[in-house]
């Protein structure tokens, strides 16, 4: 995997622990300036991959 890769997860990630602890998806988004769209589409991709590694 390479830099840019590692470093777009880990942003991905930063996102979704920030989420939990403000629970305003919109601000966050607004705040970042990516769409609610983009937000559940990674988080629905991260719980599928969560899923699959625990199985």
């Amino acid at each position: 995997m390479n830099i840019k890769a590692q470093r777009d997860i880990s942003r991905k990630l930063k996102i979704f622990v920030h989420s939990e602890r403000i629970k305003n998806v919109a601000k966050i988004c607004r705040y970042l300036g990516i769409s609610r769209e983009a937000f559940y589409r990674w988080k629905r991709s991260y719980k599928n991959l969560v899923k699959r590694v625990n199985q």
